[in-house]
């Protein structure tokens, strides 16, 4: 199964905004979302090498990174075309 990571800071309106968006698309989604705070997400971040809050990034089985998502440049388009959300 794929993997979506959301990797936020607690406190940041972008990141709640991001998260309600995905959220309200979630269960519609062939992905397993994972929600990781930059403080305890720290190994997930380094690995990954995130740089910007609030990032998004989808991984495959192996661990490989297949899109992201990082800062908050949402929009509707961007944010389903990540996601390959049917119109």
């Amino acid at each position: 199964m794929l993997k979506v990571y959301l990797f936020k800071e607690d406190g940041s309106s972008d990141c709640k905004s991001l998260e309600v968006e995905l959220e309200r698309i979630e269960g519609g989604l062939p992905y397993e979302v994972i929600k990781a705070s930059s403080s305890k997400g720290k190994l997930l971040s380094k690995q990954y090498g995130i740089l910007a809050i609030p990032t998004l990034i989808k991984v495959n089985s192996e661990g490989e990174v297949k899109a992201a998502l990082a800062g908050y440049r949402y929009t509707r388009d961007v944010f389903e075309n990540f996601f390959e959300v049917p119109k």
